[in-house]
């Protein structure tokens, strides 16, 4: 058998038949050629030999009749002299790997780590003015000075520490609970008109009744009141249900201009760090709204430099509409449905429902009354 160094080196399986087998291998021993793991098999003679020692094989079968063929070659030197073929692959992969070692010294992403809700544009702007940015050299970051001016423009954060992964940034930041903003003493007010129907106050000091009528912007419950131990400041909570009566009014011409789109354009722009290569020509003139994508490139779950940023462009054009009152005025009545719904108003009754048309114009004003939650904190400074 061959040892694993003879494996690793090199070796070529052959192939051995015809006359005169025993001269073949006695002439291949005198001139030192060993040929191991020898084995008949369907009249065949296999067996493998070195390279240097393939090379005296010629040689060694003057006066005999014995056909030789290769039938594997294996090991380092052969796998080597198939790579002298494809040297620009070889050079390729050099290069690769050197770019990605040059790349491997500059910020590839940086994250903000916070397990509250913070303002992350405002923590990478910080970041970015002190040096802390995508393609930013890691051995040129100053940590601690990026600390302590994130904890002194973000008033809001009570920690924070930065985590330098490689060519990743983690900066973790711990937002402040502030008990004192969630306890500040407030009153509440009406915010809405309306009649009192339903008084139910657990903090403050109800300054209404039910059967009251209030106005927008009424004082209900006070947060501030005075006993026998002095004049004391809390928060004012409570549920108070009023009947309210609201007017929707919305208005539109009959005949008016309208922008619509004309047609949908895309241009993509590749991010390399902070190098753009935009891969369109030309560029939009006309009057467009627009929408932008950013799809990163990823490793093995980490995010490479590498982004494609796709705009999509909806052109513009300005077309005349005339309209009929009644198709105008089933648009109005649909925006006040959707504006009744935006108030937070679920059950409510139809009181009034008035259409005028003057100067081109269709006006549909649209009364309903509901009984509501008209709480509104207000906060007593």
């Amino acid at each position: 058998m061959f040892s694993i160094s003879d494996n690793f080196w090199g070796n070529v399986e052959i192939r051995l038949k015809g006359e005169n087998i025993e001269k073949f291998f006695n002439q291949a021993a005198k001139k030192r050629v060993i040929i191991k793991n020898l084995r008949y098999k369907n009249k065949f003679i296999y067996g493998f030999v070195t390279p240097k020692g393939f090379k005296k094989l010629p040689s060694c079968r003057r006066g005999t009749e014995v056909g030789i063929k290769i039938v594997k070659k294996s090991g380092l030197c052969f796998s080597l002299n198939r790579m002298k073929r494809h040297k620009g692959f070889v050079v390729g992969i050099a290069i690769f790997f050197l770019i990605l070692k040059v790349m491997s010294l500059f910020v590839w992403n940086i994250q903000v780590s916070c397990k509250d809700k913070t303002d992350t544009n405002k923590v990478l702007s910080i970041c970015k003015e002190q040096g802390i940015s995508i393609g930013a050299y890691t051995k040129g970051i100053e940590k601690e000075k990026t600390v302590q001016k994130l904890l002194l423009l973000c008033n809001d954060l009570t920690w924070c520490s930065i985590n330098n992964e490689g060519c990743y940034i983690t900066v973790n930041v711990v937002k402040s609970a502030n008990p004192k903003e969630e306890n500040a003493p407030s009153n509440i007010v009406a915010s809405a008109d309306g009649i009192i129907k339903k008084i139910d106050v657990s903090s403050g000091e109800t300054i209404v009744a039910v059967g009251d009528a209030v106005k927008k912007g009424d004082v209900l419950v006070s947060g501030v009141f005075q006993n026998n131990t002095g004049i004391h400041k809390v928060r004012s909570k409570g549920i108070i249900t009023a009947q309210t009566t609201r007017v929707f009014t919305q208005k539109e011409y009959l005949r008016r201009k309208k922008s619509v789109t004309k047609e949908i354009k895309t241009r993509s722009v590749i991010t390399f760090f902070f190098l753009k290569i935009p891969l369109y020509l030309g560029s939009i003139k006309e009057n467009y709204t627009y929408k932008t994508s950013i799809k990163s490139l990823s490793f093995l779950g980490k995010p490479l430099p590498i982004s494609k940023n796709t705009t999509t462009f909806y052109i513009k054009k300005t077309v005349n509409i005339n309209s009929t009152p009644k198709a105008v005025e089933k648009l109005l009545i649909d925006r006040i449905e959707k504006e009744i719904i935006a108030t937070g108003i679920k059950n409510y009754k139809e009181v009034d429902l008035k259409t005028a048309e003057t100067n081109n114009a269709l006006t549909v004003s649209k009364t309903v009354s509901a009984y509501e939650n008209i709480v509104s904190e207000e906060k007593i400074n």
